[in-house]
């Protein structure tokens, strides 16, 4: 039930920070113009501009009160980042490569190595 609250709220917030553009274009303010005419429908972008100054702020302000009432609180990412898509082919790239090659435990034919004595092993076992 929290979900589809939260995506209505983000929804209702889209709707209400379109608002202002919709009810200038609604009340033909489109034709608007200023004494010093910088083309047709400069006015109404000059005056948009003026509004969503405030109103998108205002907004977000309400979206963020909502949210938080909701329960739903930012908090940034504590875990370490995910490799991007190349530096993961890259790394699959690797560990497939590593993966066909024989075990460093393992002769050729898959038989366990030997170990190899130092002369100090050697002399240490007699």
């Amino acid at each position: 039930m929290k979900r589809p609250l939260i995506l209505l709220t983000v929804l209702g917030t889209l709707l209400v920070a379109a608002t202002p553009a919709a009810l200038a274009m609604s009340l033909g303010l489109q034709d608007l113009r200023f004494a010093g005419d910088l083309g047709p429908g400069s006015g109404i972008l000059l005056i948009l501009v003026l509004v969503y100054l405030v109103w998108l702020p205002a907004t977000v302000a309400g979206l963020v009160w909502l949210l938080d009432r909701l329960g739903v609180h930012y908090a940034p990412r504590d875990g370490r980042r995910l490799p991007n898509r190349a530096r993961q082919r890259r790394l699959r790239a690797g560990l497939r490569f590593l993966a066909s090659r024989p075990s460093l435990g393992q002769n050729h034919e898959g038989q366990p190595r030997r170990p190899s004595f130092t002369r100090r092993d050697r002399e240490s076992r007699g």
